[in-house]
C-alpha cells in the first residue's frame, strides 16, 4: 500500500460543544478514534466544502473506531448531548504523497 499514515488531535470533548474541523482532503482511509471515559453522545461530521456545511457521518455513545469515512474535505466531531466524562477524538489516514 502506497503512501504512509498520518494524523493528530480533533478534539476533546467535555460539554455540549462542537470542536473544529480539520482539514483531510489530502488524505485518503480516514478514520476517527473515540476513547475517553464519558457519558454522552458524540458525532462525527464530515464536509465536502470546506467546512461551510456539515453532515452527520456516524453517532456514538461510547468508544468507537469511525471509517473509513468517504472522500471529504474537513472531519471534525460534536458532542450532541453530555453528561460527563471527557471524549478525545483523533483521526488518521493515508497521505498518498509520502513514502
Amino acid at each position: 500500500m502506497a503512501g504512509k499514515y498520518r494524523g493528530g488531535a480533533l478534539a476533546s470533548l467535555d460539554a455540549q460543544e462542537t470542536g473544529t474541523g480539520v482539514n483531510v482532503s489530502d488524505l485518503e482511509d480516514v478514520y476517527v478514534h473515540i476513547s475517553g471515559t464519558f457519558v454522552g453522545t458524540i458525532k462525527t461530521e464530515i464536509s465536502f466544502d470546506q467546512g461551510t456545511t456539515w453532515a452527520e457521518f456516524d453517532s456514538d455513545t461510547a468508544p468507537a473506531l469511525v471509517g473509513p469515512l468517504p472522500p471529504c474535505s474537513h472531519v471534525r466531531g460534536r458532542c450532541s448531548a453530555y453528561t460527563s466524562g471527557t471524549a478525545v477524538l483523533n483521526y488518521g489516514g493515508r497521505d498518498p504523497n509520502r513514502r
